[in-house]
């Protein structure tokens, strides 16, 4: 399963998806981007290459904007903008 442009709020629109998502035992991959910036071509490579890849991590997108909670529990600078990605084991919590 490969969840692209999920944002990591507790919406109720994301909320099924997320939870099967992190119940998940596979690692997570979550690439933090600024959609507003030429940075956005992450997006489309990662959309493009993760149902390749679906059978060995979950992989996610999400901006910068609107998912200050995860980007402080993953360590990530919002001040940066600069797109980033993160490796979630969920089998030992470690990222």
């Amino acid at each position: 399963m490969a969840e692209l442009g999920v944002g990591l709020g507790q919406e109720p629109t994301n909320r099924a998806r997320l939870s099967k998502v992190f119940a998940s035992e596979k690692p997570k991959m979550l690439a933090f981007v600024d959609f507003a910036s030429k940075e956005a071509e992450m997006r489309r490579v990662l959309a493009e290459h993760a149902p390749k890849h679906k059978s060995k991590v979950n992989i996610l997108i999400a901006g910068y904007k609107d998912n200050d909670r995860a980007l402080e529990f993953f360590g990530v600078d919002k001040t940066s903008n600069k797109s980033t990605v993160v490796i979630h084991s969920m089998a030992d919590n470690k990222k």
